[in-house]
């Protein structure tokens, strides 16, 4: 049984992008016919987190292995949204509305709490006393994310509701791997 306890980073980058264009089906043979909606979210979360790793031979060369780890985060979110085309920022065309003519150009960050929660299982193979290789299973649960298809917003001629983030997402990322370890 090993314990640990640490700091980690991850980056959450992700982007979102709707194209369209008035008279084809081809983008850039007539960029002043196309049209951008792009959303562009930054997830940079740094925080503690603990686990514990539990080992158990099986026989002489072959054991089994289980991970835990869960931690709490600051989450820094970057935000950037645009909607345009080969002439630049559409603008809002709401005669009357607080922000009629100004640019669909927006820019916002937030600091947010996040969890990440990973659990990983697998079986190794140890050749001898340097070398050993193994594979497994691997959970990364991260919530409190900003994810860009949130960010979409419900009103698009109010500019301060898109500039308000969305970071009630999560995430589940997991899948196999292999390992190979050298011990000098």
């Amino acid at each position: 049984i090993r314990w640990i306890a640490g700091v980690r980073y991850m980056l959450v980058d992700e982007k979102f992008q709707f194209a369209t264009d008035r008279d084809s089906i081809v983008f850039g043979d007539n960029p002043d016919e196309e049209l951008f909606y792009d959303i562009d979210v930054a997830n940079h979360l740094v925080g503690g987190q603990i686990g514990c790793r539990i080992d158990r031979a099986c026989m002489r060369r072959f054991s089994l292995h289980s991970d835990t780890k869960l931690g709490i985060f600051a989450n820094h979110i970057r935000h950037h949204q645009f909607f345009g085309g080969a002439n630049g920022a559409a603008t809002v065309n709401d005669v009357g509305g607080p922000f009629n003519g100004q640019a669909y150009q927006i820019w916002s960050t937030k600091q947010d709490i996040s969890m990440i929660a990973e659990l990983d299982l697998g079986i190794d193979f140890m050749f001898n006393l340097q070398w050993s290789t193994g594979f497994g299973y691997r959970a990364v649960g991260v919530t409190g994310a900003a994810l860009s298809t949130d960010q979409i917003p419900r009103f698009f001629e109010y500019l301060d509701g898109a500039r308000k983030i969305n970071s009630t997402g999560s995430i589940l990322l997991q899948g196999a791997y292999w390992q190979a370890e050298y011990v000098w």
